[in-house]
Order: structure tokens, then sequence, then C-alpha cells
């Protein structure tokens, strides 16, 4: 009744790449100052590579990532934001999280709501905090 051999797909090719360096942690770090390795299997081609423009240099800010609260001290935010943009967050971080260590959404936008309170501090008040002035108004701003 059971079947011991091995079970394959048909007409599809076999693995060029281990699976085990397919995720990037699992992957050796090139030596610092190393030219990419040519001819390593699974490794891209020069003219595969893709070409990067050289990074504008940042300013200097203030540490991003703020420390994480315990679940009692921590308070929710609700926000209405165009679709387009939540799709675009999203997906951001679904594809850096790994990358930049975020424990979770929440903790994403943290950081961002964090680094956009310390760029406005810095812009217009000295780079000191705005003292707290009760609670948000609720609903629309009456426009007239």
């Amino acid at each position: 009744m059971s079947d011991d051999s091995r079970r394959t797909i048909p007409g599809l090719a076999p693995r060029k790449v281990s699976p085990k360096t397919m995720i990037a942690r699992n992957r050796p770090a090139p030596p610092i100052g190393a030219a990419p390795a040519e001819g390593i299997e699974g490794a891209p081609t020069a003219s595969e590579r893709p070409t990067v423009a050289p990074e504008a240099p940042r300013r200097a800010t203030a540490p991003r990532k703020p420390a994480t609260a315990l679940k009692s001290e921590q308070g929710r935010v609700n926000t209405y934001i165009d679709a387009d943009t939540r799709s675009r967050v999203v997906a951001t971080y679904k594809a850096t999280a790994h990358l930049e260590g975020d424990e979770s959404f929440s903790a994403f936008v943290e950081t961002a709501l964090l680094n956009e309170t310390i760029r406005r501090e810095q812009l217009h008040n000295d780079g000191e905090p705005f003292a707290a002035s009760g609670k948000l108004q609720r609903g629309r701003p009456m426009r007239g």
C-alpha cells in the first residue's frame, strides 16, 4: 500500500541553488572589499547584476528604534490612510522586516512615527520635544 519511490514533478529542472542558501541569513558574508564571486553556482553574473546608483549621504538622526514598552504601557492609535498608501506600507514592511529587525508591524509603524516626530522636533523646536497639550481633536477639522 505504501509507495517508497521518490516523488518528482516531471519536466521540472533540478534546483541550481541550495535551498539553505536562499535565505539571506544563511549565506556566508563576502569578505570586505572583495568583488562578487564569478562562477559560483546560483550567483548572478556581471550582466545579470543590477546597476545601483551611489547612495546620497544620509543626515544624522536620533536612534531609530524605540524602546519596546510593556503591553500595559502601550496606547492604541487609529488612523485612516489611503488604500494605496497602506498597501505600499504593508509591502515595505513585509519585504524589509527581517532586514531591519522589526518585531511586528506595530513596531514598524511606531519607528516611522518616531522618526517623523524627531524630524519635526529638530526642524521646528530645536530638537526638543513639544509640550503635551491634551488629547487629539476627534473627527475632521472644521473648514470654513
